[in-house]
């Protein structure tokens, strides 16, 4: 779980609802109505589908880069 104030290092993997990628930056902004949160910037380099059966399998996608705060931000364990 991923909070307000944690930094996650650059090359971090996260994925994002179905989508996975590496974290390139982060920089603190301005909260509303009051404080800072740390905002990350992930380049997203694969998609989850499912295949035969409940199997999932990641399948590369264009680069996309998503740039937010961490309510959408989950760590890729290991």
């Amino acid at each position: 779980m991923v909070g307000p104030h944690d930094v996650l290092a650059n090359g971090t993997r996260v994925t994002i609802g179905r989508l996975r990628g590496r974290v390139v930056s982060h920089k603190e902004c301005q909260a509303h109505p009051c404080g800072t949160i740390i905002v990350h910037t992930v380049k997203l380099t694969e998609r989850s589908t499912l295949t035969w059966g409940h199997n999932r399998k990641w399948v590369r996608i264009k680069d996309q880069v998503w740039t937010g705060n961490y309510t959408a931000l989950n760590v890729v364990g290991g």
